[in-house]
Order: C-alpha cells, then structure tokens, then sequence
C-alpha cells in the first residue's frame, strides 16, 4: 500500500508544481493531473513489482498491461471523482458556515477522490491482479508480442 501512497504524493507534487509553473495563467488541473499520474504511475509500477508484491514469478509484459488497465481507470477515476466532488462541494455551502472556504473545495475533492481511488481501486487491483499470476497473463503478453516490432534475420 505504500505504493500507492508513493504513487498519490508523486501525482500531487508534480500538480503543485504544475500549477506554481503556471501562475498567474490560467491553469487546467487535468493537463498537470495527467503529467503526475504518469511520472506517479511508472514509479508506482516499479516499486510494486520490485518491493511491495516482489512479483518475480509474473512476466514483465503481463504486469505492464495490466497495469496499464488498471492505471487508466484510476486516471478516469480520479479524474470524473474529483471533478464531481468539487461540483458537489461547491453546492454544499454549509461548509462555509464550518469554516471551510471555497478556495479549499478542489484540493479537499482532489485529496478525498485520491485516497479513495488508491485504496478502492488502486490497491485491490494490484494486490489481486496486477501483480499476482493470473489467467490473464497470456492474453497480456499476446498484447504486448502483438504490437512489439519484429525482428527479421537476414
């Protein structure tokens, strides 16, 4: 689970960063959303399959492709459940009778859908499937073999 975590912080340095860049412009959180969830992906794809789940008896193709399944839904989810969150918080104005300010309604959507996604569907997928040997596994590396290029001998 660390992973993912590791994943979450690497998505959410690389959006603040983004959107530090990018002050003073108008900023569209899904383009730095994307850039994090790429450098989070890979790094998240790394560490689980060398440290957290120690994956060695599963083909690095298979994991790739299913990971790759996995990491596109989590960007559709996050990105569908923050959007959604922060629509849903921006109607519920008794949050500023709490003290909650409207200019804190997308980082507490975005942090709230994040933790979800990578406990709800991150996790479970990568615990369960992504890393472990499944029958899945072949159709994963005909995948890759499909678009790999091919080697001709002259």
């Amino acid at each position: 689970m660390v992973d993912n975590f590791t994943a979450t912080r690497k998505q959410i340095d690389k959006l603040c960063a983004d959107v530090e860049v990018q002050a003073g412009s108008k900023v569209y959180w899904f383009k730095a959303d994307e850039k994090g969830a790429i450098a989070g992906g890979i790094v998240n794809c790394v560490v689980g399959y060398k440290f957290t789940y120690h994956a060695d008896d599963v083909s690095k193709r298979a994991v790739m492709v299913k990971f790759i399944l996995v990491w596109v839904g989590s960007l559709v989810l996050n990105t569908w459940g923050t959007d959604a969150c922060y629509y849903l918080l921006q109607k519920w104005h008794w949050l500023e009778s709490i003290g909650f300010k409207p200019d804190g309604y997308f980082a507490a959507a975005r942090l709230a859908v994040s933790l979800a996604v990578s406990l709800a569907w991150n996790f479970v997928l990568q615990r369960n499937f992504v890393f472990r040997p499944n029958r899945f596994d072949p159709v994963a590396i005909k995948i890759v073999d499909f678009f790999r290029p091919k080697l001709h001998k002259h």
